[in-house]
């Protein structure tokens, strides 16, 4: 089973676990990695390492970061050469939900685009879709 590491700046990375909990998500083999304004960044580099070790079981870890080029981000980086690891940022809870889902049916790679795609369409902005969904229903009257 594909191991799944959350990183973010503060907490967000256990609000998203917990969250997935609370909607009946699998979150075995998952793990939160907060940074925090006193976190020694070494030390957090170590901790990533040894997360992305215990998680990885053989499919490798599939890494989701709350932002591009953040501090979490960029550590994990030093990783992608040594590590079977595929990373993805901006993190949500609908890409999440769906690293969940399929981790147990797919390659890394796989996974990491089919999440990366329900991330981007996870986000949606109310109005628009309103708006789509006002058209649709008068062009079916």
């Amino acid at each position: 089973m594909l191991g799944i590491l959350l990183l973010s700046h503060g907490n967000m990375c256990e609000g998203v676990l917990n969250a997935m909990g609370v909607l009946g998500c699998s979150v075995d083999k998952m793990l939160a990695l907060p940074l925090y304004m006193e976190t020694e960044l070494e030390a957090y580099t170590q901790a990533m390492e040894r997360a992305i070790d215990a998680l990885d079981t053989g499919d490798g870890v599939l890494v989701i970061a709350d932002l591009l080029s953040g501090t979490p981000f960029n550590r994990v980086c030093t990783f992608c050469e040594t590590k079977n690891i595929a990373v993805l940022t901006g993190m949500n809870l609908p890409m999440c939900i769906t690293a969940s889902e399929l981790r147990s049916g797919a390659g890394l790679r796989e996974i990491a685009e089919e999440c990366a795609r329900e991330g981007r369409d996870g986000i949606v902005n109310l109005e628009a879709l309103m708006k789509q969904l006002e058209e649709r229903g008068s062009n079916n009257e």
